[in-house]
């Protein structure tokens, strides 16, 4: 568990992997509930940003289903976070993570203290909210979450507490609050002085929206760029595809559209192979505008296609508006 979490945060995350699978089984050979509780919630964390959706979500499954009973609420939450990392279906992910609370709340007193919090399950409850389009509900989640880890740091790992920023960040930018990029930079402090600097690429992200939003280009360019450059050398799959797609809405923005539609169309590509749904369809919407009438009104229906079939409202309405602005509905 030792390696695993090292090579974890030093961005090595296959060798991580590696390492928690051979704890697991020594987990599970000593009959150890405690043990095999954390060691499958960093494999399942360790599998994340390699795009290994479905052995992160097999983990919890298999969990549920054949597990000892007091991991059920781990295997739950496991699940459920897997699926809302994949970002393909919101409401299934929902679903897992409030089974998994539900469990929490009615849990007895165990031999050991379980690494699964409510902190934990806030988090991520809160970034499926977002996904769905609840803004301010997600917010709220992220409040009461940051509460809690402020009362006890224990409550929440590191790589969370440091995405918990970024997140809350994102989601105050959404609802246009100023303090949003005080956050972020919390999540930055908190990295450099931890030591984990493997997903700073989404807070550099983060930061870069910001500034474009202000439409000071020249500093969005320069966190998008700087994030590119940090997710390939890790590298994180999904990350690359997002600032891709960012380095396109700058180019968008400066009037520039064929380099726009090339990093697009770079991203989108990466988005569909590794099967992010919800980058997907976002940068679907980022490339209609760039069309002409007809090839814009395909890329918003298959757009409109996979936020239908993955519950994505929020993205639902941004279409709609976006039918409307460029008169294709």
């Amino acid at each position: 568990m030792g390696l695993g979490h090292v090579y974890f945060h030093s961005g090595k995350f296959p060798e991580a992997s590696d390492a928690l699978r051979t704890a697991l089984t020594v987990a599970r050979a000593q009959h150890n509930p405690e043990a095999m509780e954390a060691v499958y919630l960093i494999l399942n964390l360790s599998l994340l940003p390699q795009s290994r959706f479905a052995e992160a979500i097999a983990l919890g499954e298999e969990l549920c289903l054949s597990g000892p009973p007091e991991l059920a609420a781990c295997g739950e939450f496991i699940w459920g976070t897997a699926l809302s990392i994949e970002s393909a279906y919101p409401v299934d992910a929902e679903h897992h993570l409030r089974a998994a609370e539900k469990l929490i709340l009615q849990r007895m007193p165990t031999a050991y203290t379980s690494k699964l919090t409510l902190t934990l399950i806030k988090y991520q409850l809160a970034g499926v909210m977002g996904q769905q389009g609840q803004t301010a509900q997600s917010v709220s989640l992220y409040w009461e979450a940051l509460a809690l880890v402020r009362e006890n740091e224990a409550t929440l790992d590191l790589l969370r507490h440091i995405m918990l920023y970024n997140d809350l960040a994102y989601q105050l930018h959404l609802l246009g609050d100023p303090s949003a990029a005080s956050y972020v930079q919390a999540g930055i402090e908190l990295a450099r002085e931890k030591g984990s600097l493997t997903h700073l690429p989404y807070l550099l992200s983060t930061l870069g929206e910001i500034a474009l939003a202000q439409e000071d280009l020249e500093q969005a360019e320069r966190y998008f760029s700087e994030g590119l450059t940090l997710a390939e050398a890790v590298p994180v799959p999904e990350r690359i595809a997002g600032l891709k797609a960012n380095l396109g809405l700058v180019y968008r923005q400066r009037q520039q559209p064929e380099e726009a539609k090339k990093h697009l169309l770079d991203a989108l590509a990466r988005a569909d192979q590794l099967g992010t749904r919800h980058l997907a369809v976002r940068i679907r919407i980022w490339l209609a505008p760039l069309y002409p009438s007809t090839s814009a009104k395909t890329v918003l229906q298959e757009a409109r296609q996979v936020a239908e079939n993955s519950g994505f409202s929020g993205l639902l309405e941004e279409i709609v508006q976006l039918e409307q602005t460029l008169n294709l509905s």
